[in-house]
């Protein structure tokens, strides 16, 4: 019984002397000895009030670089009430998946004109479902799947992969059509019947009116181009990565969008110029100027970003006053954007407002403040029906 007794503690000696030598070359490859060593000597020095979070920011250093573990889509709605996707980005931080961004894309911009038939707003709405649907169906499965064990910082690698990925589907999408066109072969469209223009009696119109029927309008060479479903998932993935990348980095978004240009790091940053749309006009409006779109003001280069608001909601201000005593409380009424939606029939309307307000506030329009315009082309053209919209 004694000589059994023996063998075993033998054994248990030896199990216990291999587990020593392993956690011993375990320790010595990762260099935990001459880190622990290096720390609490210098921590003596430098006598930190928090120690275990002195040693906690100093071992930080050499924990392994955050990886991609999970995307994670769902349906969100935007700013305006529209349907879009969000977007999360999951990532393996010190040992535990933690969720470093969630973004909410913008929603597609519509393509149907604001007087459009309700059917027609209908399979447009039918449409962007669809499109969000593939979207987060591309990003919960096979997109998710390619950034696996990718660090969020590379941001150029990610999106050449998404592109990259998004149009080899383009490529199969256009394979498949092809096929299906060849087994069901297309009936050849007519051309329409051009009939020469008659008055309410069925009887041929004046020279002059035909003569004015028959002007050549100048039509845009390249339509829309019409994109495949899914294909909103190139931004959504890229914006949440980039805020993931800033997140795990712990610096501000703009500093982490900074670097992606710019090898070295930059101190020092200026905010661009606010350009801050005060009235809206264009189709939606209820007057007649449908030709310009936005009236904007921009101040001076070099003004302080904290004077330029002061001064543009003082415009903003004036002008709203001027409206509610001219014509009441509807003239106050502004858009999802908070811009003013004044009946105008004339630009030299809007102009004059802006121009008065700056002046106003002892600023002179030209120099202090310029005044910018978004003139509505895209609205006061059809592309579908290739005409131009009165």
């Amino acid at each position: 019984m004694a000589a059994v007794n023996e063998k075993a503690d033998a054994k248990s000696r030896q199990d216990f002397y291999d587990t020593k030598q392993k956690a011993i070359e375990y320790y010595n490859k990762n260099g935990v000895p001459s880190k622990m060593e290096t720390v609490l000597n210098s921590m003596f020095y430098d006598n930190p009030e928090d120690v275990y979070g002195h040693l906690s920011n100093y071992f930080e250093k050499f924990a392994k670089t955050p990886l991609i573990t999970k995307l994670k889509s769902s349906t969100a709605i935007d700013s305006r009430g529209q349907s879009t996707v969000q977007t999360s980005v999951y990532c393996n931080i010190k040992n535990h998946q933690q969720c470093v961004s969630t973004v909410v894309s913008p929603s597609p911009v519509s393509h149907v004109l604001e007087n459009a038939k309700i059917e027609e707003r209908e399979a447009e709405e039918t449409e962007r479902k669809e499109d969000i649907q593939a979207c987060i169906d591309l990003i919960q499965t096979e997109l998710n799947n390619k950034l696996n064990g990718l660090d969020p910082c590379q941001q150029t690698d990610i999106d050449t992969l998404i592109y990259d990925f998004i149009v080899e589907k383009k490529r199969e999408n256009d394979i498949l059509k092809e096929e299906q066109k060849k087994e069901s072969p297309e009936v050849q469209a007519q051309s329409p019947v051009v009939q020469s223009p008659t008055n309410k009696k069925n009887k041929p119109a004046s020279p002059k009116k035909a003569k004015a029927a028959s002007l050549v309008i100048v039509i845009p060479d390249e339509p829309r181009e019409i994109f495949i479903p899914g294909t909103s998932a190139v931004c959504a993935i890229s914006k949440a990565v980039c805020c993931g990348a800033a997140s795990v980095k712990q610096v501000p978004l703009y500093q982490h969008i900074t670097s992606l240009y710019s090898q070295q790091s930059q101190k020092t940053f200026s905010l661009p110029l606010p350009m801050v749309t005060i009235l809206q006009a264009g189709r939606a409006s209820t007057g007649k100027l449908k030709c310009i779109k936005e009236f904007m003001v921009i101040p001076k280069p070099g003004m302080p970003m904290k004077q330029a608001v002061e001064h543009i909601q003082g415009i903003y201000h004036h002008i709203s006053k001027n409206l509610y005593v001219k014509a009441g409380v509807s003239a106050k009424f502004v858009n999802d954007i908070g811009a003013l939606c004044p009946v105008l029939e004339k630009p030299e309307q809007g102009l004059d407002l802006l121009q008065e307000a700056i002046t106003s506030l002892g600023l002179t329009p030209g120099e202090d403040f310029h005044i910018a315009l978004n003139i509505a082309a895209h609205e006061m053209f059809d592309m579908v029906s290739r005409i131009f919209i009165k």
